[in-house]
């Protein structure tokens, strides 16, 4: 990771980033902790709270929830 913040021309770059792919997989196994889809559950007689506009959408009024 050091070496792709110094490297000092795109290829060497380039070259340092596509190896990850191949440590990773040379590494196995991995779990992503990231996911494209966030699912929100609330109690049913939770008061105030309503969806955000920008992701993550269940963090927007959470200082009004109660």
């Amino acid at each position: 990771m050091k070496s792709q913040l110094v490297a000092a021309t795109y290829a060497e770059r380039k070259s340092l980033y596509d190896r990850v792919p191949q440590i990773v997989a040379e590494v196995l196994p991995i779990i992503c902790l990231a996911g494209p889809n966030a699912l929100v559950g609330a109690k049913k007689g939770l008061v105030g709270w309503q969806p955000g506009i920008l992701p993550p959408y269940a963090l927007a009024n959470l200082d009004q929830v109660f």
